[in-house]
């Protein structure tokens, strides 16, 4: 219940326009650690891949929103794929910005639900032995567009779903003068 009542409030803040963020810059590795942290006792009987290059170039958004995206994410693909299968997220920086795909491999979600799966209070089987009232990914959504991003989910060849997160980079990172 109290997952629930916390949900509807960060949904509501959300859409109401009153969450303003507190853009720092932060290292990608940073936040996809962070949340692997968050959810580590959940999470520490499955393999977890994770293809990011060293030394990524710093970003500018709010790591605590960011990072219950991925938690949300994270949290997901381990709700709705078979025990001990791994759970990928790859991290690059594209030319548009910065890209990050959370891929399980579970059943997958149809291609016309694919867009359905990010509104409020949507479920794709609504009684199920998975608990949720279909405000997770909603919450992913609407934070990632106030970053001025966007997200959308695919179906992975060989079975499972792959949520793509891109982010842009709306300036460069600031570089330190070295001492002498």
């Amino acid at each position: 219940m109290s997952d629930l009542t916390t949900k509807i409030l960060e949904m509501a803040r959300l859409e109401g326009g009153e969450v303003v963020l507190n853009r720092q810059w932060y290292a990608p590795e940073e936040i996809v650690g962070s949340a692997l942290r968050r959810l580590d006792k959940k999470l520490k009987t499955r393999p977890i891949k994770v293809g990011m290059a060293k030394d990524m170039a710093l970003i500018h958004v709010d790591a605590v929103l960011l990072q219950q995206v991925m938690v949300n994410l994270l949290d997901n693909a381990d709700k709705y794929s078979p025990a001990g299968l791994p759970i990928d997220i790859a991290v690059e920086t594209t030319p548009f910005g910065l890209s990050i795909v959370v891929a399980d491999n579970g059943p997958g979600i149809h291609e016309d639900l694919q867009q359905k799966v990010f509104d409020k209070f949507f479920r794709i089987h609504e009684e199920s032995a998975q608990s949720g009232v279909g405000l997770g990914l909603a919450i992913c959504r609407a934070i990632v567009e106030a970053h001025g991003g966007n997200i959308q989910v695919s179906n992975r060849r060989g079975g499972g779903a792959a949520f793509h997160l891109q982010l842009p980079i709306l300036e460069s990172p600031p570089t330190i003068e070295s001492e002498e």
